[in-house]
């Protein structure tokens, strides 16, 4: 009995270890809470939107791995019914070109070469609307991601344009004290002592204008003549030599 309750601990603490930390969206037009846990939540709609929409609202989650952003937008008009096929948004990445998003038209990718998108839409019995959209971006996550949204009301017309900044986390290590502003590892400067430059002085010949370097000259010290001890002179002949005094 007791090898088999080991075995049926190890069993379920290996299920356990196999679920992951942090799941990622399902994309089904359904917001039950739990697959949007630990989401960013931003208030966007706040007093006329020029249209039948009176609360909006987004949710986002990011994946550096993948290069993707899970959006979700929730928005009621109290006109909008279940069969209604104008409900949906328009949104813009990154101000490139509009994704269209609706009941009746499902939505496309604005550049096959720079976004990826696919979505699930659904009207609730409180006239409410959810969009979930999930956007992979081929050139990679930038730290910050611009995107403007327009909601659709019962009658398709559009609301006002809000916008808001999706932050992803991405390049956090640049951003470090370790690494300056622009990226670049910061480096103590050499303590070794660098040769003295030569003196320059501008050389002004015409139009043209350079930078001469001043040769240092050396001059030499001044040599004297070795000197000479005078010839002894011989006496000539008939001359008596002189003696040397003692």
């Amino acid at each position: 009995m007791r090898r088999a309750a080991a075995g049926v601990l190890a069993l379920s603490l290996a299920l356990l270890l196999m679920i992951p930390a942090f799941a990622l969206p399902r994309l089904d037009g359904v917001d039950n809470g739990s697959e949007w846990r630990g989401a960013t939540q931003i208030k966007l709609v706040s007093g006329e939107t020029n249209s039948g929409v009176n609360f909006g609202l987004v949710k986002y989650l990011t994946d550096l791995e993948t290069q993707r952003v899970f959006l979700c937008f929730m928005y009621i008009d109290p006109a909008i019914t279940q069969d209604n096929a104008a409900a949906g948004v328009i949104l813009t990445v990154e101000d490139a070109a509009s994704i269209l998003f609706t009941v009746s038209q499902p939505a496309e990718s604005p550049d096959p070469y720079l976004y990826s998108v696919e979505g699930a839409i659904a009207v609730n019995e409180q006239h409410g609307v959810v969009c979930e959209l999930c956007i992979g971006v081929k050139e990679g996550l930038p730290a910050e991601l611009p995107v403007s949204v327009r909601f659709f009301d019962a009658q398709g017309v559009p609301s006002n344009r809000y916008a808001f900044l999706v932050e992803t986390g991405a390049g956090q290590k640049q951003n470090s004290p370790a690494y300056g502003d622009s990226g670049r590892r910061r480096t103590k400067p050499s303590a070794t002592k660098q040769p003295p430059r030569p003196q320059r002085r501008p050389c002004i010949s015409g139009r043209a204008r350079s930078i001469i370097p001043i040769p240092t000259i050396t001059r030499p010290r001044s040599a004297r003549p070795p000197r000479r001890r005078p010839k002894r002179q011989l006496p000539s002949a008939g001359q008596p030599r002189r003696k040397r005094q003692k």
